[in-house]
């Protein structure tokens, strides 16, 4: 484009000037508090509700079992039943939610020095 002048005008995103990576150094406002944080609670959250999940489903439960035998007779028992292999999956989840929480942590921390 030319100016009244004759001069030649070059537009913004034509010359890259908005195309550059912004300056790791301005990384550090204020605005950058839900992006520095939503993970690390995310993570928090997520490992909570794994834990509970875990500890309820862990703990067996007590039924008690009855029947009738062939002579008439009456049997029972008491059986303990668990919740089977979510226990499995969630006793390899939840460390790795914790250890992940805890990276995001220290990344961001290293990231946005104080």
């Amino acid at each position: 484009m030319r100016s009244s002048s004759g001069a030649v005008l070059q537009c913004g995103a034509l010359a890259g000037d908005d195309l550059a990576e912004p300056d790791p150094s301005r990384r550090t406002s204020p605005d950058d508090y839900v992006e520095r944080t939503s993970p690390i609670v995310a993570s928090a959250i997520a490992f909570w509700i794994c834990l509970i999940a875990l500890l309820a489903l862990s703990t067996p439960v007590a039924v008690t079992m009855g029947g009738v035998l062939e002579d008439g007779g009456e049997a029972f028992a008491v059986v303990r039943r668990s919740a089977g292999s979510i226990v499995g999956v969630l006793q390899h989840f939840t460390p790795m939610i914790f250890v992940f929480g805890f990276w995001l942590f220290t990344a961001r921390d290293e990231a946005y020095r104080r």
